[in-house]
């Protein structure tokens, strides 16, 4: 299956205007979803921790844990492709695909959510930042 994947115009992100939710719901949306991802890990990794302590060296019971939480923060990206995070539920925010209206498919999410991490300056005067138009994605009010 071959997927297309052509730029979206400025005209395709206007037909979203008046729908892109305030920085500050943006910003209580990642801190939740911080904290969740956070519960989320310290419960895994104390699971982990006692099933585990004496079976790995001290070197490798550290690599693995690293791991495991990074693989616990795979949870904001997964679930913004497939519907949304606990804070975009409790923000009112949704990310959908520009072209089709649609949920992301999960390796554009991912995508998107490591340039967002990676990007400080992503948000700025524009309402739709430079890693939502790479992968033609917009952030919206639900």
């Amino acid at each position: 299956m071959e997927v297309s994947m052509a730029k979206a115009s400025d005209s395709d992100y206007l037909k979203f205007k008046g729908q892109y939710p305030k920085s500050s719901k943006i910003f209580t949306a990642m801190f939740i979803d911080l904290i969740v991802v956070n519960i989320i890990a310290v419960i895994v990794l104390k699971i982990y921790g006692m099933i585990l302590s004496g079976v790995l060296d001290r070197f490798t019971y550290g690599y693995v844990g690293f791991a495991i939480y990074l693989v616990c923060l795979l949870y904001v990206p997964i679930l913004s492709a497939k519907s949304q995070t606990v804070g975009q539920r409790f923000t009112h925010i949704k990310i959908r695909d520009v072209m089709t209206g649609g949920n992301l498919s999960i390796t554009t999410s991912i995508s998107r959510w490591l340039m967002s991490v990676i990007s400080p300056f992503g948000y700025n005067h524009k309402k739709v930042p430079w890693f939502d138009r790479k992968f033609n994605t917009v952030l919206l009010k639900s």
